[in-house]
């Protein structure tokens, strides 16, 4: 069971740029990067990504679910996330992402300040 596991599993090829230079990008690894990019935007954390290209127009739509900090407004969350995504997709990775489809589905506490040093006390906690 651990190899079928491990075993990376290709993707949907996603077209990077012209499609005519054959430039392309696994599904997989495509997403993981916009995974990242939504984790690092702020507080929402990202679950899933999903790409889906629509074949008539050349272009790819996103759909993602995060888990967002409730001490924040949601939808600036949201936003934050769509902005960063939709930057990293075309700036990073070459791809055509025209539509970021959010879901909130799930609450996070807030993150905890971190202490300079490991053996101090954290008074702001």
């Amino acid at each position: 069971m651990r190899a079928v596991r491990a075993e990376h599993r290709r993707g949907r090829q996603l077209s990077r740029g012209d499609p005519a230079q054959g430039h392309h990008i696994d599904e997989n690894t495509a997403a993981k990067a916009l995974r990242d990019a939504a984790d690092n935007a702020g507080t929402a954390r990202a679950g899933s990504c999903r790409l889906t290209p629509v074949a008539d127009e050349g272009t790819i739509h996103a759909t993602m679910t995060l888990t967002a900090d409730p001490s924040r407004p949601l939808l600036p969350q949201a936003n934050q996330v769509r902005q960063a995504v939709l930057h990293n997709a075309q700036h990073t990775l070459g791809l055509a992402v025209t539509r970021v489809d959010i879901t909130i589905d799930d609450l996070h506490p807030p993150k905890a300040p971190s202490c300079p040093d490991r053996d101090a006390m954290c008074n702001d906690r």
